[in-house]
């Protein structure tokens, strides 16, 4: 593995590692049961390759659900966070980004409500002046996956 990996378990004892990949190019993960047996091999996260794809976190849920958050290249070459779902099977559409706003993002941290699957992502955003705040967004599971949802 390279990069700093991040780890999350569920109730059962089930978790899933996550990491950067070889120089930043991808957010690398791995599932594995409660006795730490693989369950798969590796799999890429983020389904835009690009470049300096770090920091990933990683949350579960009760119901074989987890979700990846990380630091990537966005728009106009500003740092944004990005995360995406998954779910026992393997991953729930693409990713999206999560942050809002035109600064440098960094240090995303995902966690998530056991029983729901909701969670919250928080992050650090810089500003052009040096200054420094943190943001956070909650999602919910079940409007993010609702079939008559539009967005």
């Amino acid at each position: 593995m390279s990069g700093i990996p991040a780890v999350a378990s569920d109730a059962a004892g089930n978790f899933v590692i996550v990491w950067s990949a070889d120089f930043g190019y991808g957010i690398m993960g791995r599932r594995y049961d409660a006795s730490g047996v693989a369950q798969g091999g590796p799999f890429v996260v983020n389904s835009d390759i690009g470049r300096d794809q770090v920091s990933p976190s990683v949350a579960l849920n009760a119901h074989g659900g987890f979700v990846v958050a990380w630091r990537g290249p966005g728009d106009e070459d500003a740092l944004d966070v990005f995360a995406r779902t998954f779910d026992a099977s393997g991953p729930i559409g693409l990713q999206f980004r999560v942050d809002a706003v035109a600064e440098v993002q960094a240090h995303p941290s995902v966690t998530s409500n056991a029983g729901t699957g909701d969670f919250v992502i928080a992050w650090q955003s810089s500003d052009a002046f040096g200054s420094y705040d943190i943001f956070a967004q909650r999602f919910l599971w079940d409007l993010l996956f609702r079939d008559d949802f539009e967005s």
